[in-house]
């Protein structure tokens, strides 16, 4: 088995597209720390000169319309009241704007690595690219050896399928925690050097993330790279086909993740982006649309936010992982390989 493991992680880095996989990944990890860097430059110039015009239009408006802006709120409050007493818009807190927040400094490290408005390096964007990389490896890796025939070379040294399975989705396994651990790393790396490029330190927020959860979220995305390459190699043994199987990737993240989940927010749970947030943040949001009848007859609808937990999204992610491995065992060991 082992002899098996070491032999199919040679192959995998002989392959040409995944050095050219891997050289890219490299690549773009870096031009991302320094668009990260450019953009937590503190305000000067003309952006400051822009950031107080905002201001003060924001000021003017407040001025002029904000007891209409609370009417409507309260307004608005009441009648998700009707069919939720405990609805509140929290209208009480509307004040107006100040210069601090259109003149605010950099974000902290903390927001850069953990919020998904404003970075999310280490919990949102560095799982998307780690995770396309690994697929895009499993796809190539997997299905090449299908598409040229290898595979079946391969068997006639090593007859039992159940090992070869196994060697091959651990090695693309371990190649993902790899990836994941660079990724991360340079997730980690780019908001502190941003911070400390443009003078500042690194104090956190309010949330200490990079205090408390960094680590944890660090050492669960290498987890989770793991994971993710052991599926998407169960994946292509399924499917024995590159192009078709990067074809349903793209599928899958423009129709299901960019506009299926917003027509249909009751799936949100079942996207493989938000089970991954929650596992590496410890938590999560999605909203959900409840309608119902109103105390006046009246169909409405409202829109509530549910809370996914790390928990949740870790047994999510392995129940789908166990799907693909034991599918692509089933398939691999039943059909005929030319």
């Amino acid at each position: 088995m082992v002899r098996l493991f070491k032999a199919e992680l040679k192959r995998m880095w002989h392959r040409d597209a995944i050095r050219w996989l891997s050289l890219a990944l490299v690549a773009a990890l870096v031009v991302l720390t320094v668009v990260l860097m450019w953009s937590a430059r503190p305000l000067s110039g003309d952006r400051l000169i822009q950031a107080e015009q905002n201001y003060e239009m924001a000021a003017e408006d407040w001025e002029l319309n904000g007891p209409s802006y609370l009417e409507q709120c309260r307004e608005a409050e009441a009648l998700m009241q009707k069919t939720n007493p405990e609805y509140t818009n929290n209208c009480d807190l509307m004040e107006g704007p100040t210069r601090e927040q259109f003149l605010q400094s950099s974000p902290s490290v903390d927001v850069m690595m953990a919020s998904p408005t404003q970075g999310g390096t280490l919990t949102m964007m560095g799982p998307l690219i780690s995770g396309t990389i690994i697929i895009l490896i499993a796809a190539m890796a997997i299905g090449g050896e299908f598409g040229s025939g290898f595979l079946t070379t391969w068997l006639t040294f090593e007859p039992r399928r159940t090992l070869v399975y196994v060697s091959k989705i651990l090695a693309v396994g371990a190649v993902g925690a790899v990836i994941a651990f660079v990724t991360s790393l340079f997730m980690t790396l780019a908001p502190i050097l941003a911070v400390t490029a443009n003078g500042q330190g690194l104090a956190t927020s309010s949330t200490n993330f990079w205090g408390s959860a960094w680590l944890p979220a660090f050492l669960l995305s290498i987890v989770l790279g793991f994971i993710t390459g052991v599926a998407s190699a169960g994946l292509a043994f399924v499917l024995r086909n590159t192009a078709l199987m990067i074809g349903i990737l793209v599928g899958y993240i423009v129709l299901i993740e960019a506009i299926l989940s917003q027509a249909i927010t009751a799936i949100a749970n079942l996207l493989l982006t938000k089970n991954a947030m929650a596992i590496l943040s410890g938590w999560t949001q999605y909203p959900v649309e409840q309608c119902g009848t109103n105390d006046a007859g009246e169909w409405a609808c409202q829109t509530v936010y549910n809370t996914m937990g790390r928990g949740q999204g870790l047994l999510y992610t392995l129940i789908v992982t166990a799907l693909c491995v034991v599918a692509g065992w089933a398939l691999f060991q039943r059909r005929e390989i030319k």
